[in-house]
């Protein structure tokens, strides 16, 4: 046991550890995001080409993709607030990057935002499946890593129409 333990016992060695394993989260997260923004640019486009919407290439640009997001969940709402989905997403997205600074804001900022993606990604699961509720809950689990994954997975599907019966 005290074999094991001897190499941590300087100080230097120990930082140099610390420091390794921060070097090793971060690598993975930008590979985690880099996986994750390319496989959500992907599944954006192909569905913006699919509603024939004519920026289907802001899906691969950054922040511009949550625009594109929020455009396409905006057709779907009939909600006031929601006419202006786009370029709230837009903005907070950018916003985002600043307010985790902040104290209070910082913690309630990013749980909003969240929520507005979460909705935004729910109206296009309605669009494009049968089963949306199932869908939002792994969203929901998963905190939002799994949108990307779901609409690459709903890219392809035709747009749900609900038939009511005629006493609807």
């Amino acid at each position: 046991m005290i074999t094991l333990f001897q190499g941590l016992q300087n100080s230097q060695t120990t930082i140099e550890i610390a420091v390794y394993l921060f070097l090793i989260i971060i690598i993975i997260s930008l590979f985690v995001g880099a996986l994750l923004f390319i496989v959500l640019a992907f599944a954006l486009r192909r569905i913006a080409v699919r509603e024939e919407r004519t920026h289907a290439w802001m899906a691969f640009v950054p922040f511009m993709n949550f625009y594109l997001l929020g455009e396409m969940a905006r057709d779907e709402s009939d909600k006031s607030w929601m006419k202006e989905i786009p370029l709230i997403l837009l903005f907070g997205s950018i916003v985002y990057l600043v307010f985790p600074i902040v104290p209070v804001i910082g913690m309630l900022y990013p749980l909003c935002f969240n929520g507005l993606i979460l909705y935004a990604s729910y109206l296009i699961f309605n669009k494009y499946s049968h089963s949306p509720v199932p869908l939002l809950i792994i969203s929901v689990v998963t905190f939002g890593m799994a949108i990307p994954f779901i609409l690459f997975a709903i890219r392809n599907n035709e747009q749900v129409t609900i038939q009511l019966p005629p006493n609807h």
